[in-house]
């Protein structure tokens, strides 16, 4: 069972970066959130960490920018 319930996760184009957004239904004992980015949706890095609520039962949005993305493809999660 995961610590929250995701409401959703979307990625947009912004001149030459990429802005996340996600959001949760609601949150138990969360930390954190690594974000993560890949070319071919096999190999995945660490691009950075965002804060998480902790404890929520309220929607809660969160958003990450991602300032170098590759040319071709760039997946997320």
């Amino acid at each position: 069972t995961l610590p929250l319930s995701w409401q959703s996760f979307t990625a947009l184009k912004q001149n030459e970066k990429v802005l996340l957004n996600w959001s949760t239904a609601n949150e138990q004992n969360t930390r954190d959130f690594t974000v993560q980015h890949s070319t071919d949706g096999t190999n995945w890095y660490a691009i950075g960490t965002v804060a998480a609520a902790g404890n929520s039962s309220t929607e809660r949005k969160y958003s990450f920018t991602h300032a170098t993305p590759v040319k071709g493809n760039n997946f997320y999660r």
